[in-house]
């Protein structure tokens, strides 16, 4: 996926964001576009000119097609996923497809519309064929791309590093990957670094209190296996807290 933590937006919230931008092309131009042809029908089936309000909608309709794949290309989020959180990313690398790709991407889409609404919904689900299981659609497939779900997962965009990523997200639940992210932690802008050859803090002494750890620190929650016993197991995980130091 590129970045650790980055999840594949599902079937469901992609087709609300192929709701949203079909709603949005409709008031943006497409009503008037339709409403301009609907006027321009004769009787006898054919077309009259062209009247002002099918051309102002054909304009604003042009001017938001060109917006959607400006923005597809270099941010990777229409006004769709704006609004539901999703990227398009390079399925690789995770970063930004570029003006090409979003071309094709835009183009199979538009091609779906050949079949209104089922052309579009049924290439927006068959992310859930995906023989890779990164649930990528037909035109993700075709453009080399997937769709992330950055409610759920990390923003590739915004995560600094795999390991700075995963502790933003919690993933680190051991003194030991804690401590092999100190490093990485202490070169983020704002932070000093340790100075050089300093001795690592000597263990604890017994009867001695531990002092907190800098970094976070963890609750490690027991219940007993049945009621009245003491039994106690340690679970696999436990919950961890970060705080910014």
């Amino acid at each position: 996926m590129g970045v650790p933590g980055s999840v594949p937006a599902t079937v469901r919230r992609r087709l609300v964001t192929l709701l949203i931008d079909g709603v949005a092309a409709l008031v943006l131009g497409g009503g008037l576009l339709v409403g301009g042809l609907a006027g321009q029908w004769r009787p006898d089936g054919t077309l009259g000119p062209p009247t002002a309000v099918t051309l102002v909608g054909a304009v604003v309709l042009l001017l938001f097609a060109i917006t959607q794949w400006a923005l597809l290309g270099t941010t990777g989020r229409t006004v769709g996923g704006l609004l539901t959180s999703q990227r398009v990313v390079d399925q690789d690398s995770a970063g930004p497809i570029g003006l090409r790709r979003a071309l094709l991407r835009c183009l199979v889409v538009l091609l779906s519309c050949v079949v209104p609404v089922l052309g579009p919904v049924l290439l927006v689900s068959s992310s859930a064929w995906d023989p890779r299981r990164r649930r990528r659609a037909w035109h993700d497939r075709i453009a080399g791309t997937v769709v992330l779900d950055l409610v759920v997962g990390l923003d590739p965009r915004t995560a600094r590093s795999g390991a700075v990523a995963a502790t933003t997200a919690g993933l680190l639940t051991t003194p030991e990957e804690r401590r092999l992210l100190r490093p990485a932690r202490a070169a983020l802008p704002g932070r000093a670094a340790e100075p050089a050859g300093q001795p690592a803090p000597s263990p604890a002494q017994p009867g001695e209190r531990t002092p907190p750890l800098p970094a976070a620190f963890c609750l490690t929650f027991r219940v007993p296996v049945r009621a009245g016993t003491t039994e106690y197991p340690e679970f696999p995980t436990s919950f961890m807290l970060f705080l910014t130091t």
